[in-house]
């Protein structure tokens, strides 16, 4: 059944089952020809099943009107068990038209066919997939035109009409919100082997250029990214796939799909989100200000980072205040350089295990000092032996901060109360809490045994041995280990009021204490890959997506259509960062 473009905008001439209203039709025209475009190429590839489905499986704009119709609920049924891998197979015909020079009569038969080949599958995913097998119908009807292959008395039976307004949804096709489907026609990688191992060494800062730091200023033209791998979602976890282009439009991912590969063995990732950041090189965010930021920003973007958490160590309450403002300034600065998603106070309501923190500055818990941190405060780091653990914890969370157990000698039962109570992090594993003992697990063996609970993981070689590294990752898995660095202004030469000095690999103080990190969360990747045997794929998550989820952040630290389009590009050898993008601008290249 074919329809033209204005009886379908109308709502006129259509069956009862297919009719829009004047309110979806409103908003058809308000949304613009995106949605109308995908429900075009339903006709023009003789899905029924789409067509009936109407524009919720386009963009989720609208219900469909398939009501009463046996035939329809048959064929919607259908469509529904497409295996999100083989749905996207549809797009991988828009690359073999373009390349075989098929004549374009033939697409509609050849989609529709391919589609009916697919019905056996097993997996159900339901209307997500219909939803991204109609942008692959819009992708490839792009290919189509761009061979020239488009005029309307090609089309067979479909009316002129149908090919301009289709035209018109061009610029937005293959936006959508919801994850990539599927992977066909990319292959799955894996990790690199074990005999191309190198000498792990703490991460180094390249020279960099200068760029404004601040959140990402959106790209206005669309631009394509292509590379041999790329970390894409799959199923529950993540995995390496490729080759992939994706293609950016107004600071987001618009679309992801297969491309010939570039040869280059590049590797793209989400961009890194460090959850841990004191201070970098020879600037210290306590204490940072004005072009202090500018500087940070380069920096990190150097290595990856598109989004952070500048990290207050324990100091005398009264200085908080003003750090925590400069702090809300930088984070609404603009600029194209990695975005402050918050504060993380490590400290000082922590535990017996001080660390490097100034042991007189470690208090008990104040709750009304608590409740009257301003709203930059996105992370908590707190000692669950604390008398008011509980109440700070419930505080905390009903304010929308993320509470972390740390610094800490808690019992299992205690740091299990913290967790209960809506604890869901527990910082740097391993370091500044009791040891993982048979009889006494403590803060480590609650964490480590806890599902709900993400473990930060600072990847040094110094802090952690590497067999612990892959310990912790076999045992939670990269959706519950946030690689963190913990960085500190270590060639500034001190950590707040505590001078430090770089020995063996990690800043130290006086008598030998690790005081933070030289760590960069590029080489934390690597460090993991190399001495601890952690797969790529699981070495990236925990680098971006887990730490992002940890923040409750869904824009971030995920490749797929909708999602902010921070990125980075890494060297298929070495993993060192070739360009990091944030909101589809390059925030650094070499």
């Amino acid at each position: 059944m074919v329809l033209a473009a204005d009886q379908l905008l109308d709502g006129e001439g259509v069956a009862p089952e297919q009719a829009l209203d004047e309110g979806q039709v409103g908003e058809v025209r308000q949304h613009g020809t995106e949605a109308a475009d995908h429900q075009l190429l339903g006709i023009v590839v003789a899905e029924p099943a789409l067509l009936h489905l109407g524009l919720e499986v386009a963009d989720g704009l609208l219900e469909h009107r398939a009501k009463g119709s046996t035939q329809v609920d048959a064929e919607v049924a259908a469509v529904e068990r497409l295996s999100s891998h083989e749905a996207h197979q549809v797009g991988v015909l828009g690359e073999e038209l373009e390349a075989g020079g098929q004549d374009v009569v033939e697409l509609g038969p050849t989609l529709l066919g391919s589609h009916h080949r697919l019905l056996d599958a097993d997996e159900p995913l339901g209307e997500q997939t219909l939803e991204h097998l109609a942008v692959e119908l819009v992708l490839v009807r792009e290919v189509v035109q761009e061979a020239g292959l488009g005029d309307a008395d090609r089309l067979g039976d479909v009316p002129e009409r149908c090919a301009r307004v289709a035209a018109l949804g061009e610029r937005r096709a293959g936006r959508v919100e919801d994850g990539f489907p599927g992977r066909a026609g990319i292959s799955v990688g894996h990790r690199r082997e074990a005999t191309s191992r190198r000498e792990p060494t703490p991460g180094t800062v390249r020279p960099r250029r200068a760029l404004r730091y601040g959140p990402a200023v959106p790209s206005t033209a669309p631009t394509r990214i292509r590379a041999a791998r790329a970390l894409l979602p799959d199923g529950s976890a993540q995995a390496l796939a490729g080759p992939v282009e994706v293609e950016v439009r107004d600071g987001r991912i618009a679309s992801v799909r297969p491309c010939p590969d570039p040869g280059d063995g590049s590797v793209l990732a989400p961009g890194f989100v460090d959850l841990q950041v004191n201070g970098v090189d020879d600037v210290d965010v306590a204490i940072a200000d004005g072009a202090d930021w500018d500087r940070l920003g380069q920096l990190l973007a150097a290595t990856g980072v598109t989004a952070w958490l500048p990290t207050l160590v324990t100091q005398r309450l009264d200085r908080y205040g003003p750090a925590l403002e400069r702090i809300a300034a930088a984070r609404g600065r603009d600029g194209g350089g990695p975005a402050v998603l918050g504060a993380h106070l490590e400290g000082p309501f922590l535990g017996q295990h001080t660390g490097a923190h100034d042991p007189r500055r470690v208090i008990p818990i104040d709750l009304g000092w608590l409740a009257a941190l301003p709203d930059v405060v996105a992370l908590v780091t707190i000692g669950a032996e604390q008398h008011d653990a509980v109440a700070a914890i419930d505080a905390l969370v009903a304010r929308g901060a993320v509470v972390s157990i740390g610094h800490s000698g808690a019992t299992f039962e205690r740091a299990a109360e913290a967790f209960d109570a809506g604890a869901t992090m527990v910082t740097h594993l391993f370091n500044a809490m009791g040891p993982l003992h048979q009889r006494e697990p403590g803060v480590a063996g609650a964490a480590l045994a806890d599902d709900r609970v993400t473990a930060g993981l600072i990847a040094d070689l110094v802090h952690v041995h590497p067999a612990l590294l892959g310990t912790a990752f076999r045992t939670k898995g990269a959706a519950r280990i946030a690689l963190v660095t913990d960085a500190v202004a270590w060639r500034a030469g001190h950590l707040a009021a505590a001078s430090v000095t770089l020995v063996d690999g990690a800043p130290r103080l006086a008598d030998g204490t690790i005081a933070g990190s030289a760590l960069t969360m590029d080489a934390a990747v690597r460090n993991v890959v190399d001495a601890a045997g952690v797969p790529l794929a699981d070495a990236l998550t925990a680098a971006s997506t887990t730490p992002a989820d940890v923040l409750g952040d869904r824009s971030r630290g995920r490749i797929e259509p909708g999602a902010r389009a921070d990125l980075v590009v890494l060297d298929g050898d070495d993993l060192s960062v070739q360009r990091t993008l944030v909101g589809g601008s390059v925030a650094w290249e070499p």
